[in-house]
């Protein structure tokens, strides 16, 4: 579930399917780092895909952001806060990203306009900043996910 060019043998991977367990004790004898996550067959590739929503959705962002500072002369400032934003995230962080929405949604939806009239301006394409206002204007009827980590996630 990491880079394997960071981790080789040793990325983890989790492993769904008939007897996980005996599979994951099997080859982690051989240096794999392996979690069985149950036995019903996709869920494995459902945490891989879910994960790639984040990472690649995230790196997106990243790309279109950074390519909008470069257009506005702003690329060095914007790599420094980048960096700070990114290395701060904790749970309180994550909550406050996801939960505010419920409380400033409308504010929110003006801003994500205005900064794709900010894209256009600088000629860059606001795709991932429009999809941005989509979900956000979607808070309002569908609200947003519970942010309390699962057991698995704790510790």
């Amino acid at each position: 579930m990491n880079p394997v060019s960071l981790a080789g043998i040793a990325t983890p991977v989790d492993v769904c399917g008939d007897d996980p367990d005996e599979f994951v004790a099997l080859l982690t004898q051989l240096g794999l780092r392996l979690q069985a996550v149950g036995t019903e067959p996709g869920v494995a590739a459902t945490r891989k895909l879910l994960r790639s929503v984040l990472v690649k959705g995230l790196s997106a962002l990243m790309i279109e952001s950074m390519r909008a500072a470069e257009a506005a002369g702003q690329a060095g400032w914007f790599s420094g806060y980048l960096s700070q934003v990114l290395c701060g995230i904790d749970q309180e962080f994550l909550t406050r990203l996801v939960a505010g929405n419920l409380k400033h949604s409308e504010r929110r939806i003006h801003e994500m306009e205005a900064a794709s009239a900010l894209l256009r301006q600088l000629g860059e394409p606001p795709l991932t900043t429009e999809a941005t206002r989509q979900v956000l204007a979607s808070v309002p009827t569908r609200g947003v996910p519970d942010m309390a980590p699962g057991p698995e996630n704790v510790g």
